[in-house]
């Protein structure tokens, strides 16, 4: 058996593994206090992570999501991974679990939607890597696995560059 087999195999036992053991690490949104959450509307898409969104005293600020990383522009796969969140949240009312606040004085944080949680929508399709520097989260990974399985979106390139490579090898050029 070649290395390329046993690797595949590896990965869907993982996955398989990994889809049984009960996550916790997220909190759902009904768990929320004041304190570490903000509503507002999104009027803004810089890029597949990125956000502007209006509170409701008209504050305008800008987001970054956690624990994931989206392709940077110049990078394969940037106008879909931003076309998608824009297609997902563009003018909706989200609300965001603040995780931090990034260098760039942006706020960082779990962006909730109709449901959904837009940093895993983007793991489950394929248009982000799970940032693991930042984050263990065992169902963030499985989602990331699934869609390389499926060759969703970057994965559907045999050897995608992450975005932390990318913005490492444009500050050295």
């Amino acid at each position: 058996m070649t290395i390329k087999k046993y690797f595949w195999i590896l990965l869907l036992i993982s996955n398989a593994f990994f889809s049984c053991k009960e996550t916790t690490e997220q909190t759902p949104i009904d768990t929320f206090t004041n304190e570490n959450t903000l509503n507002g509307l999104v009027v803004g898409i810089s890029d597949g992570d990125s956000f502007k969104i209006k509170l409701a005293n008209n504050e305008v600020i800008r987001v970054r999501l956690a624990y994931v990383d989206s392709p940077e522009r110049g990078q394969d796969f940037y106008q879909k991974a931003k076309n998608f969140s824009s297609d997902q949240i563009f003018k909706k009312s989200v609300r965001i679990k603040v995780t931090d606040t990034d260098r760039y004085g942006r706020t960082v944080g779990l962006l909730y939607y109709d449901d959904k949680i837009l940093n895993e929508e983007l793991l489950r399709n394929g248009f982000a890597w799970h940032y693991t520097y930042y984050s263990k989260d065992k169902k963030l990974q499985q989602l990331e696995n699934q869609a390389r399985i499926k060759k969703l979106g970057i994965w559907s390139h045999n050897h995608p560059t992450p975005p932390w490579e990318f913005r490492r090898n444009q500050k050295n050029n």
